[in-house]
């Protein structure tokens, strides 16, 4: 996971609604999966839906999973 994501998930945390705490808590203690992880896998790991992942990943400035997933690759 690139350190600036970490830093951004770790700074905004407070800020999230509980369903987003689960997904930030999800890909803070899994971040060597999400390269490999889809929109659907994260939502059933953190007890949320599926849109509910695309939004929070809009929140954190990625327009959908492709682009997250690209990223997670990257670094």
């Amino acid at each position: 996971m690139s350190e600036k994501l970490l830093e951004k998930l770790k700074r905004d945390y407070p800020g999230f609604t509980r369903a987003e705490k689960s997904i930030a808590n999800y890909m803070l203690a899994n971040h060597e999966r999400l390269p490999f992880d889809t929109a659907a896998s994260i939502a059933e790991a953190a007890g949320v839906s599926q849109m509910t992942v695309s939004r929070f990943l809009r929140t954190i400035d990625f327009p959908d999973s492709n682009s997250f997933k690209a990223a997670m690759r990257s670094d």
